[in-house]
């Protein structure tokens, strides 16, 4: 049983790459918006909190999906339908 309200974190300090993924994020949950909250963390602090040392990366319910820059969008959105 899927959990009813996903917690999506989009982590990085603002690059091309970063933006590219939240929009993918952001594109991929456009009609679940009731079932997810997307955070934005660009904070050093809780980037090294969260152990994250590539970036961008992207955790679905602390599980680390996508980190560092070498991402396809299509395999991100494959990744994030199966949330």
């Amino acid at each position: 049983m899927k959990k009813d309200l996903l917690n999506v974190k989009v982590i990085g300090r603002g690059c091309d790459k970063y933006f590219e993924l939240l929009g993918i994020v952001q594109k991929a949950f456009r009609n679940r918006k009731e079932m997810v909250t997307i955070e934005e963390v660009n904070n050093e602090k809780e980037i090294s909190r969260l152990g994250i040392r590539q970036m961008p990366a992207l955790l679905v319910d602390g599980r680390m999906v996508v980190q560092g820059t070498a991402f396809e969008a299509g395999m991100v959105m494959n990744a994030l339908k199966e949330m």
